[in-house]
C-alpha cells in the first residue's frame, strides 16, 4: 500500500507541464524500459522504506542505524567526478575518435563561462515558455579536436536541435540559407592582386589581401525569433528551478542561424560604405576605397589598398571577434604564402613581373592516403 501511495502520480502533461512525449512501446522499444530511471527507484525504495515501519518489520531506531536511506546520495560530488572520468566517454564529432575527458570538460566549461560573458540567453521559468505556447528547444555539445593526435586543441560548441517538423512558425526558403561565393570569385582576386594598377585607383598604395576569421560568427546576431533552448548541465546551478533559456542571440543549431549571420555582417559591411552584390549577396565593394571581397561562412577576403584593409580590420574587430589570419602581399608586413580555401596561394616575382600561383593543400593528399589505409612510401599498383 505505501509503495502504491509513493508512485501515484499523475502524468505532467495534465498537471500543466513540463510537457514529454509519449512513446509507444512497439518494436523492441519496451526493453529500453529494463533500465529503470533512478526517480522510480528512490521512489520503490521510499515506498519499502515507509512499508517496513507501517508492517513493524524494522523499528526508527534501526533505520537509522542500518546504513544509508533510499533519499541520501550514494556518493559524494568529488566522488561522482572521478567516477564519470574513467567511466565517460567522448568521441570527435568529426572524425569519431576519442576525445580525453579532462579536455572535453574544460572545453565544454570554458564554452558555457563565454556564453554566460555575452548574455546568450536569460534564464525563465518554464512556465513563460509553455504559456506562450513555444517549446524548448534540446541542445548537445559537438566535440571537436582542431589539432591533432600529438597535440590535441579541443573546441566545444553547444548547439540547438531545431528540427523542420517542430519549427513553430513557417520559415521561408531564403532564410534558411546565406549565401556563398564561388570558389573562381575568390580566384579572381589574386589577378588583382599581382597587377600593376594606376595610382588613381589605390592611392599610390599597393593591393594586399586580408583574410579574417570571425569567432563564434553565428551567435554574433540578435535572435529574430521568440526561442527558448533546455540549458545544458554545464549551466544549471542549485536554486535555478525549473528554468530554460530565452535567446537573446542566434546560435549555432537554429533553422535562421546563418542567414541572420548573413544579414549581420551585410549590415555592418553598409556602415561602412561597402555595397553587396545583387547577383550574390557574399560579395562586396566599396568604390571610394577602390576595396572589394567575398564572405565565405565566417571567413572574409578583402581586396584593396593598405588603407582599406586596416579600415576593414578595424571595422570587423568593432563588432566582432576576429582575427587576421593572413594579409598577402608585395608590401612590408605581408606574407607570400598561405592557404586560402584549402589551396596553397603562392605569390611571387621573376624579370621584374609579378605572379600568383595556387595549388591544391598537399596535406589532403595525405589524408586520402592515411584513410585509403596506404603509406606513400609503398609501391601500389591498380592490378
Amino acid at each position: 500500500r505505501e509503495i502504491a501511495e509513493v508512485l501515484d502520480k499523475y502524468c505532467t502533461n495534465r498537471r500543466g507541464g513540463p510537457i514529454h512525449r509519449h512513446v509507444p512501446l512497439l518494436g523492441g522499444i519496451a526493453r529500453l524500459c529494463e533500465a529503470y530511471p533512478l526517480e522510480l527507484v528512490d521512489a520503490v525504495l521510499e515506498g519499502l522504506k515507509r512499508q517496513m515501519l507501517s508492517d513493524q518489520a524494522i523499528s526508527s531506531v534501526e533505520l537509522h542505524a542500518s546504513g544509508p536511506v533510499p533519499t541520501e546520495p550514494l556518493f559524494d560530488k568529488e566522488t561522482i567526478n572521478e567516477i564519470a572520468g574513467e567511466v565517460m566517454e567522448y568521441y570527435d564529432d568529426i572524425s569519431g575518435e576519442k576525445l580525453p575527458y579532462d579536455l572535453v570538460v574544460k572545453a565544454r566549461q570554458e564554452e558555457i563561462n563565454w556564453v554566460r560573458s555575452i548574455g546568450l540567453y536569460d534564464k525563465v521559468p518554464r512556465a513563460v515558455a509553455l504559456q506562450r505556447g513555444v517549446r524548448p528547444l534540446q541542445v548537445r555539445w559537438v566535440d571537436v579536436n582542431k589539432g591533432d593526435r600529438s597535440h590535441y586543441k579541443v573546441r566545444s560548441r553547444i548547439v540547438g536541435k531545431e528540427l523542420k517538423s517542430k519549427t513553430r512558425e513557417a520559415l521561408l526558403a531564403h532564410e534558411l540559407f546565406s549565401a556563398t561565393p564561388p570558389g573562381e570569385t575568390v580566384k579572381a582576386l589574386f589577378p588583382l592582386l599581382v597587377t600593376d594598377l594606376p595610382v588613381a585607383m589605390t592611392g599610390g598604395e599597393p593591393l594586399v589581401m586580408g583574410v579574417y576569421d570571425i569567432s563564434r560568427a553565428h551567435f554574433m546576431p540578435a535572435v529574430e525569433r521568440e526561442i527558448y533552448i533546455e540549458l545544458p548541465d554545464e549551466d544549471k546551478l542549485d536554486g535555478d528551478g525549473d528554468v530554460v533559456g530565452k535567446l537573446k542571440r542566434n546560435m549555432y543549431g537554429c533553422r535562421d542561424a546563418s542567414h541572420g549571420w548573413m544579414k549581420d555582417w551585410q549590415a555592418l559591411l553598409a556602415s561602412g560604405g561597402y555595397q553587396v552584390g545583387e547577383a550574390n549577396p557574399a560579395l562586396f565593394f566599396n568604390e571610394d576605397k577602390f576595396s572589394r571581397g567575398a564572405v565565405h561562412g565566417d571567413d572574409f577576403y578583402v581586396l584593396g589598398p593598405k588603407f582599406a584593409i586596416d579600415d576593414m580590420k578595424e571595422l570587423l574587430g568593432s563588432k566582432y571577434q576576429m582575427r587576421e589570419a593572413h594579409r598577402l602581399g608585395f608590401c612590408e608586413g605581408c606574407v607570400r604564402s598561405a592557404t586560402v580555401l584549402n589551396r596553397v596561394v603562392e605569390l611571387g616575382e621573376s624579370d621584374g613581373r609579378k605572379w600568383v600561383r595556387i595549388e591544391p593543400d598537399k596535406r589532403h593528399v595525405e589524408l586520402i592516403w592515411r584513410a585509403v589505409g596506404m603509406n606513400r612510401s609503398e609501391e601500389h599498383t591498380s592490378e
